[in-house]
């Protein structure tokens, strides 16, 4: 899903690379942020997907009176 995603949003802008994980630093022109180092991406994503799957479980039940 994640390759999916970023094939839609950068295929016109970069055809070659777009869905695919890269095997090399990345290096974007004129942006503050630098992207995490290709051998993290698999782990960051784990620790992100995993809080984001935490938090859902800790969603109590939505009535009325809770709401």
């Amino acid at each position: 899903m994640l390759l999916q995603m970023h094939r839609g949003i950068l295929e016109k802008s970069w055809p070659d690379t777009a869905g695919r994980f890269l095997q090399g630093e990345v290096r974007i022109a004129d942006i503050l942020h630098r992207p995490p180092y290709y051998s993290k991406v698999q782990e960051q994503l784990y620790q992100a997907f995993a809080s984001i799957n935490d938090r859902l479980f800790a969603i109590k039940e939505v009535t009325p009176d809770f709401f």
